[in-house]
C-alpha cells in the first residue's frame, strides 16, 4: 500500500519542480491537507467516519458500548493545472484521497477529481451538475448533511456564463441502484443522466441554484411469452434540486437544499447504494421508481476571528410503495452541531455532535449519536 502512496507523492513534487522549467504557457500548483480523524461512538456504527442514520442497527448487539475510531484517511493531495493552448488558457484539476474504504483505517489512493475547463466546456469526472458544492455545510463529519447531493460523476458539461447567472447542461456517467429479485436483470444504461441547472449570484457570497435531473433505468424482465427469456425494458426517472447560500450578517451564512423525485436515490448521500432507485412491482413484471424527498438547512455562525460554529438539520423521507418489506427505510434524520478553531488561515481544529434517527416500514425505530473531532493542516 505504501508504493502507490510514495509514487503519488513523488509524481506530484517532481511536476510541480519540472513546471519552473517549463515556459510560463504551463502552471502547475500542488495542493492538499492532512488531516486527523477522531470518532467516539456510544453505540455500533460500524467503525465509520462516515455517519449515516439509514445504517442505524435497530438492534444493535453493543448499543451501550462506546468505541473509537482513529483515522488519517481523508488526507487529500491534488494538483492544479493552467496552460495556455493557440492563446486560450485550459484549466485542470486530478485530485485523490486514501479513502477508499469508510470502515478501516487506511486505505488505498481514491480518485476525486480528474478533468479539464476549455472555453466553458467541463470534460472529466468533478462535482455533479446536480449539486453544488458552495452550499455544503461547514462540518467535520466526512460523510455530509445525510440528505445531501453530494456527488461525484464523469460527465460532459457545457456552462453559459451570463452577469451573475450560469446556465449549465450536462451529461452524466449513468449508475442504477434498483432493488430486484431474480426474475429481474439490471441491465447496463444506454443513456446518460441529462442534468440542466441555473444558478444566480448577487453581492459576494450569495447565491441560489435549481436544476432539473431526467434520466433512464433499463432492466431485463421475464418474457410474455417466453418466460424462460428475458426482455428489455426502461424507465424513465427524474427531479429537481435546489441549493442556496445566503450571507445573513457581516460573517455568518444561511446554507440549504431541497432534492426530488423518483429514481434519484444515487445522488441523495443518506441512502445511496442502498437500492431505493426502483422496486420490483407485480411479481417482478415491472419496476418502479420509488419516490424520494431530502432537504437540509444550516447555518454557520462565527464568534470571531479564530472561532466558529454551525448547526446543520436535514432529513430523508421515502416514498413507501406495495413492495416495500418491514425492514425497509421509512425516513431517517440528521442532526449535528460543532466549534471550529482557525488560529491560522491554514490550520483548524473542529468538535462536532452528531444525532440521527432512522425508522423502517414495520415503525421499529433507532438513535445514534457520535462525537467527532477533525485536526487538519492545509498547503
Amino acid at each position: 500500500m505504501k508504493a502507490p502512496i510514495i509514487t503519488l507523492i513523488i509524481t506530484l513534487s517532481a511536476f510541480a519542480l519540472s513546471a519552473q522549467e517549463k515556459p510560463p504557457t504551463l502552471s502547475l500548483q500542488p495542493y492538499g491537507f492532512v488531516r486527523m480523524n477522531a470518532t467516539l461512538d456510544f453505540q455500533e456504527m460500524g467503525n465509520s467516519d462516515l455517519f449515516r442514520p439509514a445504517l442505524i442497527p435497530i438492534e444493535p448487539t453493543s448499543s451501550k458500548a462506546p468505541h473509537l475510531f482513529l483515522s488519517a484517511k481523508q488526507s487529500r493531495l491534488g494538483l492544479k493545472i493552467e496552460k495556455d493552448v493557440q492563446g486560450q488558457r485550459i484549466q485542470g484539476r486530478i485530485e485523490g484521497d486514501f479513502h477508499s474504504n469508510a470502515n478501516q483505517t487506511g486505505g488505498l489512493i481514491r480518485l476525486r477529481h480528474a478533468y479539464f475547463q476549455y472555453q466553458g466546456w467541463t470534460i472529466g469526472q468533478t462535482w455533479s451538475n446536480f449539486y453544488d458544492i458552495q452550499s455544503r455545510a461547514k462540518i467535520v463529519d466526512f460523510e455530509g448533511a445525510n440528505s445531501e447531493a453530494l456527488y461525484r460523476v464523469p460527465q460532459l458539461r457545457y456552462t453559459f456564463k451570463r452577469p451573475q447567472q450560469e446556465i449549465s447542461l450536462s451529461l452524466e456517467h449513468p449508475t442504477e441502484q434498483i432493488t430486484t429479485t431474480d426474475e429481474v436483470q439490471v441491465s447496463k444504461q444506454l443513456l446518460p443522466d441529462l442534468v440542466a441547472a441555473w444558478k444566480f449570484r448577487w453581492g459576494k457570497d450569495n447565491f441560489i441554484k435549481v436544476a432539473a435531473l431526467t434520466r433512464q433505468l433499463r432492466y431485463g424482465r421475464p418474457a410474455n411469452d417466453q418466460p424462460e427469456a428475458m426482455e428489455l425494458a426502461s424507465l424513465w426517472a427524474g427531479g429537481m434540486m435546489a441549493s442556496a447560500k445566503i450571507k445573513t450578517t457581516a460573517s455568518d451564512y444561511l446554507k440549504m437544499q431541497v432534492i426530488g423525485g423518483k429514481g434519484l436515490a444515487r445522488y441523495i448521500r443518506g441512502v445511496r447504494n442502498l437500492g431505493y432507485d426502483a422496486i420490483c412491482l407485480d411479481e417482478c413484471n415491472e419496476l418502479e421508481a420509488i419516490g424520494i424527498l431530502g432537504s437540509f438547512l444550516a447555518y454557520e455562525h462565527h464568534w470571531s476571528e479564530n472561532w466558529s460554529s454551525t448547526l446543520v438539520l436535514g432529513g430523508v423521507d421515502i416514498r413507501q410503495v406495495d413492495a416495500f418489506e418491514a425492514d425497509d427505510l421509512d425516513y431517517c434524520i440528521y442532526g449535528s452541531g460543532n466549534l471550529f478553531f482557525e488560529p491560522a488561515s491554514d490550520l483548524s481544529v473542529g468538535l462536532e455532535y452528531l444525532h440521527g434517527e432512522k425508522r423502517e416500514v414495520s415503525g421499529r425505530s433507532g438513535q445514534a449519536h457520535r462525537l467527532q473531532m477533525a485536526a487538519t493542516l492545509r498547503f
